[in-house]
């Protein structure tokens, strides 16, 4: 789950989170992935990564389920 931080952004800044996101992972599967390759395809530093979410996979099942 996000943490409280992702979920008071704008709407805006999410999609845009989510959608280069989704983008980062139709190119590379999950194992091939890591925070430093997701991080500069997002436009945020490894800081602001880590303040929205807790780990790679927390980020990649947000993209998958949503808010749960």
């Amino acid at each position: 789950m996000p943490t409280n931080a992702f979920e008071k952004l704008s709407k805006t800044k999410k999609q845009k989170l989510m959608s280069d996101g989704i983008e980062v992972f139709s190119k590379l599967k999950y194992k091939q992935t890591n925070v430093n390759e997701i991080t500069k395809a997002l436009g945020i530093t490894r800081t602001a990564f880590y303040y929205y979410f807790t780990d790679k996979k927390d980020f990649y099942e947000y993209l998958l389920y949503g808010k749960r």
